[in-house]
Parts: C-alpha cells; sequence; structure tokens
C-alpha cells in the first residue's frame, strides 16, 4: 500500500527539474487537473449512464471515452525533455472540445459545457502565461456567442428533467469549475513560493559569494600594494639620483613595469566594484585644464621615444575649477590616450577638449574629450565587442602590445557614472577616434591658486616642515622617509599609532602620515583618539596612507577625521602637493579665522 501510495504521489507531482520550480508547479498544475477531469468525467457518464445511452451511438461512444483522452497530457509530461506549454495546450484544446460537446449535446447555451469553458482562460494564465490566458479567453468568449446566436439549433434540454435535478447538476458543474481553478491555484502558489525561496537562496549565495570576492580582492590588493610600494617608491628614488644611462634605463624599466602591473590591477578592482554595481565616483573641486595638462606631460615622454606627436587643445570655453572625480577623469584620459599612443606607430595623437553650457543645470558644463590617432585602425565588426570585458579587437593584439582588455570597460562604465559615454569612429590602416563625455558641475566654492593656498613660492618643496610617519613596514617607512628628505622635510617615524601618540605627547609635528592598517593599534583607532583625547586641540593634519582600494577608503578616512588620502603605491609628487594643500588648506582656515 505504501509503495502505491509513493508511486501515485511521484506521478501526481514529479520532482524539480534543474531548480524550475515555476516550471514544475505547470506541471504539477496540468497532472492534477488531467487526472481530476479524467475521474469527474467518468465519474459522470456512471451516474448519467442511461441518459448518455439514448443518445447517437457516436455521440455515446465518444463522451465514453473523452475521458479517458486526458490521461494523454500526463504521460506526455512524464518524458524527459516535453514541452509543458505544448502539452498545455494540448489540455486546454482537449477541454475546450469537451466543453463544446457538451453544450452541442446537451442543452446548448444552458448546458454545463459553457460552465466548463469559463475555467479555460484561467487555466491557461496559470499554466502558460497571461499572453496565452487573454488569448483562450477571446476564444472563450467566441464560443459563447456561437452557443447564443445557434441556440435554436443546438440539441434541446430535456424538459422532463426535474428543476431540483437541473440545479443539482448545476452546482455540481460550478463546484468542480471553483474546486478545479482553486486547486490550479493552490499548486501554482506553493510552485511560485518555491521559486521565490530558491531565488532568495541564490541571491544570497550571490551576495556571500560577491562578498567573499570584494574582501578576497581587498585583501589581494593589499597584499600587492605594500611590497609594489616599495619598488616603485624606491625605484622612483632612485631615479633622483646621479646615475649612468645604462642604470637609468633599467631603473626605468623597473618603474615601466610596476606601473603597469599596478594598472593591470587597478583594473581588475574597478571591474569588482562595476560588477558589484558600485558607484565609483567621489567628486570634489578641481582644476579641469589641468588633469588635461598633467595627462598630457604624462604620456608625452612616451610619444616622444616613439617619435609622435601628441598634441593637446583645450578650447577657451573649458571652465577651469569645476566638481568632478579627478581621478577617473584622469583615468579614463589616460586609457585613451595610452591606447592611442601604443597603436600607434606614425603620425601622432590629438587630444581636443569641448565643453558647452547646460540647459536646466546651473553653470554646468557638458565637457567632450577627443582623442584621435593615425594607429592600426579597428575592423568595423570588432567595434561592438570593444567595451566588453577582456575582450580586444585581435586576439595578437594582447601579445603584441599588452593589456587586459578591461581598461575601455571601465572607462566607459565610469564615464557613464559621470553622466556622458564612450563612442569610437575607425577605420583600419587609418587610424581610430574616440569621444569621451562627461558631466563637470559647477565647483562649489571660489578658488585661488595652489601657490597662494600653500604660502611656498618654490614648487615640490616642503623645507623645514615637519612629517611624523607612521607605519608597520620599514620598507614604507623608508620610502616616505626619501621622498619627504628629498623635498627638504624633516622626518620622524613610529611603527604603530600608540607608538605615534605618545611621540605627540612629547614632540611638536606639523603634519603626520598615517597608515591605516596596522598592529598594536591601527590608523583608525589612532585617529579616533587623535581628535578626541588631550591631543585634539593640537588639530593635527593627518593624512591617510592605505593599500586598501576596495572599500570605499576614502570617504570612511574622511569620516572619521582625516584631512587627505594617499593610495599606496604612493607617488613622490603626489605625496609633497598632498602635503603641501592640506598644509595651505589649515593655514587659509586660520587666517580665515584671525580676520574674522
Amino acid at each position: 500500500m505504501t509503495l502505491l501510495f509513493r508511486h501515485l504521489k511521484d506521478f501526481m507531482w514529479p520532482p524539480v527539474e534543474g531548480d524550475d520550480h515555476l516550471s514544475a508547479a505547470r506541471r504539477r498544475l496540468l497532472i492534477i487537473m488531467s487526472v481530476g477531469v479524467l475521474i469527474a468525467g467518468n465519474v459522470s457518464n456512471f451516474l448519467a449512464f442511461e441518459d448518455v445511452m439514448k443518445r447517437n451511438t457516436a455521440i455515446s461512444t465518444f463522451i465514453l471515452i473523452a475521458p479517458f483522452l486526458f490521461f494523454i497530457p500526463p504521460l506526455i509530461l512524464r518524458r524527459k525533455g516535453s514541452s509543458t506549454t505544448a502539452t498545455a495546450h494540448l489540455f486546454l484544446v482537449l477541454f475546450t472540445f469537451a466543453g463544446i460537446l457538451a453544450a452541442y449535446t446537451g442543452g446548448g447555451f444552458f448546458s454545463l459545457g459553457t460552465f466548463y469553458l469559463a475555467a479555460v482562460p484561467p487555466i491557461a494564465v496559470l499554466a502558460i502565461g497571461l499572453r496565452a490566458g487573454l488569448s483562450y479567453l477571446a476564444g472563450v468568449m467566441v464560443l459563447y456567442g456561437c452557443f447564443y446566436f445557434l441556440r435554436d439549433s443546438l440539441a434541446p434540454y430535456d424538459n422532463n428533467v426535474l428543476p431540483e435535478v437541473f440545479l443539482y447538476w448545476n452546482f455540481v458543474g460550478l463546484s468542480i469549475i471553483v474546486m478545479g481553478i482553486t486547486l490550479s491555484t493552490l499548486v501554482y502558489h506553493h510552485g511560485m513560493a518555491a521559486a521565490t525561496n530558491s531565488l532568495t537562496q541564490s541571491r544570497q549565495e550571490a551576495d556571500s559569494g560577491s562578498r567573499a570576492k570584494t574582501e578576497f580582492l581587498a585583501n589581494m590588493s593589499h597584499e600587492i600594494r605594500t611590497p609594489l610600494n616599495g619598488v616603485l617608491g624606491m625605484a622612483q628614488a632612485l631615479q633622483s639620483r646621479q646615475l649612468g644611462s645604462e642604470e637609468r634605463a633599467m631603473v626605468d624599466t623597473i618603474q615601466d613595469s610596476g606601473n603597469t602591473l599596478l594598472a593591470i590591477l587597478n583594473d581588475v578592482l574597478d571591474l569588482s566594484k562595476i560588477e558589484a554595481g558600485r558607484t565609483l565616483l567621489s567628486p570634489s573641486d578641481e582644476n579641469l585644464h589641468t588633469i588635461f595638462q598633467r595627462t598630457h606631460e604624462l604620456f608625452m615622454p612616451l610619444a616622444r621615444e616613439k617619435g609622435l606627436k601628441l598634441v593637446l587643445k583645450v578650447h577657451p570655453d573649458v571652465p577651469q575649477w569645476v566638481h568632478v572625480d579627478a581621478i577617473r577623469i584622469r583615468q579614463c584620459v589616460s586609457n585613451l590616450v595610452s591606447n592611442a599612443v601604443k597603436f600607434t606607430e606614425k603620425g601622432g595623437v590629438s587630444v581636443k577638449v569641448l565643453a558647452k553650457p547646460m540647459k536646466g543645470r546651473a553653470n554646468g558644463h557638458f565637457v567632450t574629450v577627443s582623442v584621435t590617432d593615425t594607429g592600426i585602425g579597428i575592423e568595423e565588426e570588432k567595434l561592438a565587442s570593444l567595451f566588453q570585458a577582456f575582450a580586444q579587437a585581435d586576439a595578437s593584439i594582447s601579445r603584441r602590445f599588452g593589456g587586459t582588455g578591461l581598461g575601455l570597460t571601465v572607462a566607459r562604465n565610469l564615464s557613464q557614472q559621470m553622466g556622458g559615454d564612450i563612442s569610437v569612429e575607425s577605420t583600419p590602416r587609418v587610424g581610430s577616434r574616440f569621444v569621451f563625455t562627461f558631466v563637470a558641475a559647477p565647483a562649489e566654492q571660489k578658488h585661488v591658486t595652489e601657490t597662494d593656498r600653500t604660502g611656498a613660492s618654490t614648487k615640490g618643496r616642503i623645507d623645514g616642515v615637519r612629517v611624523l610617519v607612521v607605519d608597520d613596514q620599514a620598507v614604507n617607512r623608508k620610502v616616505a622617509q626619501i621622498f619627504l628628505q628629498e623635498a627638504g622635510a624633516i622626518v620622524t617615524e613610529a611603527e604603530n599609532g600608540r607608538e605615534a601618540l605618545d611621540m605627540l605627547e612629547q614632540d611638536e609635528v606639523d603634519i603626520m602620515l598615517l597608515d591605516v592598517h596596522m598592529p598594536v593599534m591601527d590608523g583608525i583607532e589612532t585617529i579616533k583618539r587623535l581628535r578626541s583625547g588631550s591631543l585634539a586641540s593640537k588639530a593635527l593634519p593627518v593624512i591617510a596612507l592605505t593599500a586598501d582600494a576596495m572599500s570605499g577608503a576614502a570617504n570612511r578616512l574622511f569620516a572619521v577625521g582625516m584631512d587627505g588620502y594617499l593610495s599606496k603605491p604612493v607617488d613622490r609628487v603626489e605625496m609633497v602637493r598632498s602635503i603641501r594643500r592640506v598644509l595651505g588648506t589649515r593655514r587659509a582656515a586660520a587666517k580665515m579665522r584671525k580676520s574674522a
């Protein structure tokens, strides 16, 4: 008995295949409805057997056989690879035909067949979908119209039947319809609930996997950037020394290789953030002209080495101070210029910057940066895949020129986050033209030149500035010491936050460079104690040093009281510039307080 019940359950309630609970619910619905019609039809024929046999022999035979036709859909659905939609249509056609037959042979418009037809559209919605349900609803309405207008030609209802019997069968018919639709809805709802739970679980697993991936990449970023800071830092330090031509070429190779590794790392991290749906922008007031000029200066040596002309033209209408993310703009422009120089052997690269005021945005501008080269060009059929992750126009390109194929994917996403886009026009063996657009909001406050803010007339110098460098890695402290001493600073060191706070109780410094991840006491705890303890009155400027590039570090660090932010590996020029900027801002604020 138990075995029989198990087989019956397996037949009526097929298992879920491929975690597709919705499809399984539809299969179960059709099987249950088919078996229900099979049983109900045979019971009805048994109770009305005498009435059935009074009819034409062919019709009587078909009426008796018709319920068994509904055994066909379950048999089809039990086969692997069967189409649920096609089987659902077969069931609905059989059910509709049964309703038409009942109406044609027993009462016309007022027969039980019209009640049965009312169940067709809702079952179609559950078993196939809304569009199919509407189509079947239209068909049933047409049939109802035909029954009504042809009512005189259809077999009349047997007037010898008592009204009580007539009402009884109407009640039975309506009850069957209501129970059938209710049962179908319950089965479908059960499948929807299971599908929802499955999707929720899958999303939770995906989120957990994404978090694990993010944490892994953050840790790997930190572990890679820390030694890379030592490699690139020492290479930069050597570049400022008196070296022979051969030694300088070796140092340049170390520097270029380290920068290439850093660019690949940054692309992978940015792509991970993009896949996670995170916004990568941290806008602030920036000098737009300076951004383009520095990018131009960055690639001039490489262009000159290849014998190429690299021309920058910034239209006078381009605003100077705007509220944008300078790092991301520089990243997008650098990617386009780098590719243009990389893939151009003869001729040159032209960078043109235009801007026009935007309507509806007070003083905002829509900036267009076009990068045109005379390089190898790109085949038209390859342009569509150019912005896909890991894609390059030709597989041989990565072998010949290098690159991961991530740069354009990241750059385009960044441009779209900035309200613009990146497009391309290219002709093979003639050249390419990439157009990068973005929205530049107006600067939030008035600005003066950097020299006026810092009060220093010597560019790149911080003579006499007392700097406390706090980092648990001796290599990182050594790199910072070399950079700062070359710029004229007086450097002291500490290995962790607790040691730094003890030193500040006794010694005076002008600014502190504070690593975020350290043993004993990390940078976050150090800055909190510095801003709230006995040293709070000093209002010491602090610039964060961190190899964390995955956790939105900048905003988090500013929120806890940092005045600046430097990502490892640290650039020598950027380190000195950040110190000058932070000190200049503090001095300007102090002047304003005195004048007030």
